[in-house]
């Protein structure tokens, strides 16, 4: 069924004085206007956030406001989770996500107020995807053993929003259910009644389980490909889950779920985790997490529209290199996981920059958050992701000056890699980006000339016949001494220790200069890049006089 409109999608995430957001921080996830008015559809959201700014907080808000709870474990409150370093606590702490649809009410999470009635509310808490390394680990680890046991994380973080067959319930809303019914010790009718339908509905389960996992497997293998063409896994349902209601503890049994990895020649592997590196089999679990999200079903509203779908992928590419990494990329390019809203969050500053460019701007919104210190304790403060420079100059505007040090660098490393790009500049080779030393490029570009292309001259000579002559070009430096001795001079204050430091704050004016440096640096590599290309104009434009030139001659004729 074709949507009669577009789906209702996040278009901004509010928090105030949960977790390690004391004061109200808002990352945007649509297009807005500067009074905060959406103007755009909501977006897939990157985010970079280092170590202790809360990036992982946002992550985990989303999880905590979105959660359901599951039998024995009771739903988290909201001062379960509140800022902690601000007593008495702030009155207007909250949670508060809008949406690109004006129809539809914003959802508000406070510590007196549950969203549950709120109309996107369930269909989101029952699709929402997260995951992070440590749930990567849990899906593949096996020490000594052949096979991994994976039902309670297929049925708690990979297939919980994937249907059972045709009522539209989803294996988490069924296991839920079963394990509610199973520990309840209530001797009312109602109770022995549930009771009594039980053992259909484990059943049931378990026929739904069995049909489903060896379409799990395969769409993981196809993911699996781009990561690792040699090696395949293998799911297999070993065990029903089984209710005895003669037993007075432990009624309930778990299903039984195996994970093996096989080898090319379709032989299971013993003890896996000897010959596989830990890249592989991160890229095995998260394989297998994302064929998961991709076979769930998106909820729908009245119209034929989807609900939000909210995917978290926190820090999942810890254990994954360089060439491991990019395959994640194409996965999210490619459609795979159409219909969700991926909150994609790193630390790692080179991952960040490298996603940028491959993730086109129309379907993604770019945040960073960076640590500001208020009083004894540090607080997150988000942006959204501008020039490099210009962000230097908000953060020395605000006193961040740390923050400050961070971006002129990193302006410094990309026009670097640029120039060594675009002018075709060799430096050491290094199979990994992030390992190219910056000081390398730097030195590629500073010694680097360029032939600068003269106009062509051209007169009548004695005979009224027209000469062509192609002065010698000019050589020239990319980056004059000036400009050289400017980047040095940031080089021994900013651009190397700096931005590593605690304490940068009687560095302002040095920053501030490291910022012009970097800023005439990059207009002169343009520049050099420009000229450089120029020398095809001159010729273009000889051989166009010419063509005239014969033109007249043969109407004369």
């Amino acid at each position: 069924m074709t949507p009669s409109h577009p789906p209702v999608r996040l278009a901004a995430i509010q928090l105030c004085g949960y977790r390690a957001f004391p004061r109200p921080t808002t990352i945007w996830l649509s297009p807005h206007d500067a009074g905060g008015r959406v103007v755009g559809p909501g977006r897939n959201l990157l985010l970079y956030g280092e170590n202790g700014s809360g990036k992982s907080s946002l992550g985990k808000a989303l999880v905590d406001l979105l959660d359901l709870g599951t039998f024995p474990r009771p739903r988290p409150s909201f001062d379960q989770f509140r800022y902690r370093h601000e007593n008495p606590p702030r009155e207007d702490r909250r949670i508060r996500l809008e949406f690109d649809d004006a129809s539809v009410d914003p959802l508000l999470w406070t510590p007196s107020q549950r969203p549950d009635g709120h109309p996107c509310f369930a269909d989101m808490a029952r699709s929402r995807g997260w995951l992070d390394y440590r749930s990567i680990w849990r899906i593949t680890e096996a020490r000594d053993k052949d096979h991994v046991e994976v039902f309670h994380a297929l049925i708690q973080e990979v297939i919980g929003s994937c249907p059972t067959g045709t009522s539209g319930e989803t294996f988490g809303q069924a296991w839920r259910h079963i394990r509610s019914i199973a520990g309840l010790r209530s001797t009312s009718v109602q109770h022995w009644e549930s009771i009594k339908k039980l053992p259909g509905g484990v059943t049931a389960f378990n026929a739904a389980m069995e049909a489903f996992v060896p379409g799990l497997e395969a769409r993981a293998n196809q993911f699996l490909k781009a990561f690792d063409p040699w090696t395949s896994l293998r799911l297999t349902w070993n065990s029903n889950a089984v209710y005895n209601s003669r037993l007075h503890h432990g009624k309930l049994a778990d299903g039984s779920v195996e994970l093996r990895m096989v080898e090319r020649g379709g032989e299971p592997m013993a003890k896996p985790s000897e010959f596989l590196n830990e890249a592989r089999l991160t890229a095995v679990g998260l394989c297998l997490y994302l064929a998961g999200m991709a076979l769930s079903i998106p909820p729908r509203r009245p119209d034929g529209s989807s609900f939000p779908r909210i995917l978290v992928l926190d820090d999942v590419l810890l254990s994954l290199d360089m060439s491991n990494r990019r395959p994640l990329l194409k996965l999210l390019q490619s459609g795979a996981l159409s219909g969700w809203q991926v909150l994609l969050l790193t630390h790692d500053r080179a991952w960040y920059e490298i996603a940028k460019q491959s993730l086109p701007e129309a379907q993604w919104m770019r945040h960073e958050l960076f640590v500001q210190h208020a009083g004894n304790h540090a607080e997150p403060v988000a942006r959204e992701d501008a020039d490099h420079l210009m962000r230097a100059l908000d953060f020395l505007h605000e006193g961040q000056v740390k923050a400050a040090a961070v971006h002129v660098r990193t302006k410094f490393e990309e026009v670097l890699k640029r120039g060594c790009h675009e002018l075709g500049l060799a430096v050491p080779y290094n199979p990994d980006p992030r390992k190219v030393r910056a000081a390398d490029l730097w030195n590629a570009v500073q010694g680097a000339t360029f032939d600068s292309i003269r106009p062509v001259e051209r007169r009548v000579d004695g005979q009224g016949n027209l000469v062509w002559w192609q002065p010698r070009p000019d050589k020239r430096k990319v980056v004059s001494d000036e400009i050289r001795e400017e980047v040095a001079h940031a080089l021994s204050w900013v651009l190397n220790p700096l931005s590593h430091s605690e304490s940068v704050d009687r560095y302002r004016r040095e920053i501030e200069e490291a910022i012009f440096a970097v800023d005439d640096l990059e207009q002169s590599i343009q520049r050099a890049v420009v000229l450089r290309e120029a020398g095809p104009v001159p010729v273009r434009e000889m051989l166009l006089t010419l063509l005239h030139s014969r033109s007249i001659q043969h109407r004369v004729s």
